[in-house]
């Protein structure tokens, strides 16, 4: 019998069902068993994508719920995921912030807290938030690990210190909560970040309104009425280090065409500044390597690592109607910047 090239599939099913054998139902039609078997895997593809549940014979191929859905469905939804993200991505890139008045203003940039931990000198940072808040002009960022957050294998720390894991969230609480009218912006630290999904600091920021945070980083301009412009580039650690030079890392992204006014990050527990002018870009950069509030630490005694604290935070006082020298002035000591800054503020009165 000659091949037939225009078998239907009701006539292939119909000679399974009444056969029961793929041997036999091919010859009653027409076709190799080669050819009724493809045949048979086709019809049954379609059969099970249109949610049938034909027998064909005495073998029922049942139709399971997959929870999947139409890939068309899914491709719009990757594509409108991935436009979000974009989109926001872009829009963190250098985030402008508009200054409403062309008075000097100051910005204190808070090294990590570490606010649960044992050495941590609790009482100057304290101090430097509330010359912060009874400072006109005076705003603070964070710079990370705002507490010690044991997480998973680092658990067992925790009985290691006095403060217990309910006790650092409300110490985290009151930190934010206490300058909420006075964050610039807030990075979150490797320290941070290990709570995941659900942080409850995230919840602790919107409350407080602080809106400029980051998981790494935040960057920033500062942009006052008569045209001038600050760019700081803050996260918790750039990547590149030096035993020689602790703004080595700061130095390296200056280098890599780096625009920003002040590069600066924490992380380290160690003090360094410089300023300089990259030659790439003719900026006038300063490049800060903050210090942490955690004075005594036995992690870097167990390292015999030795104490290149400078200060636990820094404080740059920006004048918008000086010249390049004078646009951007680094002060170790938040009191004495906020003397300075005040005095600036006044001596036009």
């Amino acid at each position: 019998m000659q091949p037939k090239s225009n078998v239907s599939d009701e006539q292939i099913v119909e000679a399974f069902k009444t056969t029961g054998n793929k041997t036999v139902a091919a010859s009653l039609v027409g076709l190799s068993r080669r050819a009724f078997q493809h045949r048979i895997a086709k019809i049954t593809a379609e059969e099970t994508m249109r949610g049938s549940q034909r027998k064909l014979g005495n073998i029922h191929i049942p139709t399971l719920p997959s929870g999947e859905i139409d890939i068309r469905t899914l491709i719009d939804r990757r594509k409108a995921v991935f436009a979000r993200k974009d989109k926001a991505a872009k829009a963190r890139k250098l985030i402008p912030v508009k200054v409403r008045t062309n008075d000097p203003v100051a910005v204190v940039f808070i090294g990590d807290p570490h606010l649960d931990d044992d050495g941590t000198d609790l009482a100057a940072l304290e101090r430097d938030m509330e010359i912060i808040k009874r400072t006109p002009g005076m705003y603070a960022g964070c710079i990370g690990d705002i507490h010690n957050n044991w997480v998973g294998r680092l658990s067992h720390l925790w009985a290691h210190q006095e403060t217990t894991q309910g006790q650092a969230w409300q110490l985290v609480e009151w930190f934010v909560k206490e300058l909420r009218e006075d964050w610039l912006f807030m990075v979150q630290g490797n320290h941070d970040n290990w709570s995941g999904v659900g942080d409850p600091l995230r919840w602790m920021q919107k409350q407080s309104n602080v809106t400029l945070t980051g998981d790494h980083a935040v960057r920033l301009a500062l942009q006052f009425p008569n045209s001038q412009e600050v760019r700081i580039a803050a996260r918790h650690d750039w990547p590149g280090g030096s035993m020689w030079n602790p703004t080595h890392a700061q130095l390296k992204s200056a280098l890599m065409a780096n625009h920003d006014h002040v590069i600066v990050s924490g992380h380290r527990h160690t003090g360094g500044y410089q300023m300089m002018r990259i030659p790439a870009t003719g900026q006038l950069t300063h490049l800060l390597q903050l210090g942490s509030y955690k004075i005594h630490d036995e992690y870097a005694d167990r390292l015999a690592l030795l104490p290149r604290l400078i200060s636990p935070s820094c404080t740059i006082i920006i004048d918008p109607k000086a010249s390049e020298l004078g646009l951007v002035r680094v002060e170790h000591d938040t009191e004495s910047a906020a003397d300075y800054l005040t005095w600036m503020r006044n001596r036009g009165t």
